[in-house]
């Protein structure tokens, strides 16, 4: 795999190259590389954490482009967070608590508990 760096982003060669206007259907290294293509490594990717994400990292050397990846927290914005919770608000409506038996008492109160929870930080961020 081929590929180069353009305003920080990777991009990947394609199966056909526009090189001095004449087009090679089945590129060879030595054509990539004349278009300014560099081979292209991947590192292994880390094993993934809840609340996080992977970003590529690249880094150009002479010969090639090596792809790291770095681990980064996701930091959802108030727009994001709404949603989240009306989403889990949603899970959380009657049709969530219904089915549960009467013997099932602590989890409705748990259910319950959490749709309160959630309206509650809800009315935080809309009205700060």
């Amino acid at each position: 795999m081929y590929g180069k760096i353009e305003e920080n982003k990777l991009v990947l060669a394609q199966n056909v190259l526009n090189i001095d206007n004449k087009i090679i259907l089945n590129p060879q290294q030595k054509d990539y590389l004349k278009a300014g293509y560099k081979p292209v490594e991947y590192v292994q990717k880390l094993d993934l954490k809840d609340g996080f994400r992977l970003k590529e990292v690249y880094s150009e050397l002479e010969d090639r482009i090596v792809v790291s990846y770095l681990e980064e927290e996701i930091v959802l914005t108030d727009s994001e967070k709404i949603q989240e919770i009306l989403k889990e608000l949603n899970e959380l409506d009657l049709k969530t608590i219904r089915p549960l038996r009467a013997g099932e008492t602590d989890r409705i109160q748990e259910l319950e508990n959490r749709a309160i929870e959630l309206r509650e930080e809800l009315q935080t961020l809309l009205n700060p």
